[in-house]
C-alpha cells in the first residue's frame, strides 16, 4: 500500500494506523497558574484604606444624569434576566 500502514477497525473498515509513540504536542501558550496573593505581591498592589479612594468627582454633570444612567442600567439588567 505504498508504505502506509493501515489497520482494520472492528467493523472491517480500513483506517490509517496510529502510532503509540506519537509525540505530545504542547498546548498553545498558556500562562501558568499563580495564586492571587503571589500576583498581588509581585505587582505591589495595596488594599484601599478608605472607600473615598474610589470616588471620582465630576463623573456626572448632574443628579438627573446619574439617575438616567442608573435607570437605564437597571432596565438593561432586568431585560437580560430569564
Amino acid at each position: 500500500m505504498g508504505g502506509r500502514s493501515v489497520a482494520r477497525t472492528q467493523y472491517g473498515r480500513k483506517e490509517p494506523a496510529m502510532s503509540s509513540s506519537a509525540e505530545h504536542v504542547p498546548a498553545p501558550h498558556v500562562t501558568p497558574h499563580r495564586p492571587a496573593g503571589e500576583q498581588v505581591r509581585q505587582q505591589g498592589i495595596q488594599p484601599i484604606a478608605s472607600v473615598d479612594e474610589l470616588a471620582f468627582p465630576g463623573v456626572w454633570e448632574s443628579d438627573e444624569e446619574l439617575d438616567e444612567f442608573l435607570a437605564d442600567l437597571y432596565a438593561s439588567r432586568r431585560a437580560s434576566m430569564p
